[in-house]
């Protein structure tokens, strides 16, 4: 794996965070444009495929042999493009034929929650007096506030804000600058049509425990991030690159192989040390939150109702994944897209 791609897979750590964290500091916007939910001409597909390739995204299917019940698990990205739409029609005919869409969290009343917002000011600012300016080197602190200036995201050097938080905001802003929003994720689409076709909308986690998983790690693991991340900001060509890696694997249903690169990527580049940290940061992100999902996956299956279950396409690989677990649990789950 050449050098400049093992980067591009370790832009993408802070930017699966930002995915999750933009959701979940909840929003009340709508998209700018109406895009199209359903195929009204063939060609629109073809222009996406020409410029992506099969569009295949990952779905997969559980029955319960003994009721016959079965849900659908769809495998989503949270921040996309108007281009994305409309999905294929086999995902849009197995959520037609489902009585509840479970997301894994409905964030939009997260936007007006006091008591989430004390959550995210608990754990994105320093509680001990100090700040930013005190917690990292000077390097690190000219180099943040280069980055920041470049994508309008003013850097203080005396705020009780985290490096995370900059962070956070600096990708955010990366990901609109090059035309990704989280109006245009999958389940902000899923979410309006299931408001418009009045089908009742779960939630698969809860937002604190979730939002707490994610952002709760060791200094040791920040120090990574920050450390990955000012080298990788830096270039332009070089995210836009990592965003069209994960889209791409997302479009085309090979998120498995993105999965495994990531492994090597990490190890490559920063060996042994470096992958216990990328291992450990991983653990709040996806792998606890991965055990939870097959539970609640169970548990819908059970309840004699359809669901439509949507997550993060990266809850599905590897022997933690969401896919696996449900085997490990005895259940028969098969890929239908």
């Amino acid at each position: 794996m050449n050098k400049r791609l093992m980067k591009s897979i370790l832009l993408i750590f802070l930017m699966l965070m930002i995915a999750m964290l933009t959701g979940c500091m909840g929003t009340e916007n709508e998209p700018e444009e109406d895009v199209a939910y359903y195929y009204d001409e063939e060609e629109d597909v073809c222009e996406f495929e020409e410029l992506y390739g099969p569009f295949a995204p990952e779905m997969w299917v559980i029955e319960d042999e003994e009721t016959g019940n079965k849900i659908y698990l769809f495998g989503s990205i949270h921040l996309g493009i108007p281009e994305m739409f409309p999905l294929p029609e086999r995902v849009l005919q197995a959520f037609e034929d489902s009585d509840v869409l479970a997301v894994e969290t409905d964030t939009r009343p997260l936007a007006t929650n006091m008591e989430f917002a004390s959550l995210q000011l608990e754990l994105l600012t320093f509680q001990d007096g100090t700040t930013l300016r005190d917690n990292i080197s000077e390097d690190d602190l000219t180099e943040l506030r280069s980055i920041g200036n470049r994508f309008g995201v003013p850097i203080r050097p005396n705020s009780i804000f985290t490096p995370q938080t900059y962070l956070m905001q600096i990708a955010t802003a990366a990901w609109e600058y090059i035309g990704f929003s989280g109006d245009y994720g999958i389940e902000a689409f899923l979410m309006g049509e299931a408001d418009r076709r009045r089908m009742e909308i779960v939630d698969i986690e809860d937002a604190f425990e979730s939002f707490r998983l994610a952002i709760e790690v060791s200094e040791e693991v920040q120090d990574f991030i920050l450390m990955s991340e000012l080298a990788s900001f830096g270039d332009e060509e070089l995210m836009k690159e990592s965003l069209e890696l994960l889209f791409r694997s997302w479009v085309n249903g090979t998120i498995d192989l993105y999965y495994e690169a990531m492994y090597e990527a990490v190890y490559e580049w920063h060996g042994e040390e470096g992958l216990l940290l990328y291992l450990e940061y991983m653990e709040g992100l996806i792998y606890l939150r991965n055990i939870i999902m097959a539970e609640r996956a169970v548990e819908f299956l059970e309840s004699g109702d359809a669901y439509f279950f949507v997550v993060g396409v990266l809850h599905f690989p590897g022997e933690d994944g969401v896919i696996q677990l449900l085997r490990d649990k005895g259940f028969n789950v098969e890929r239908v897209i």
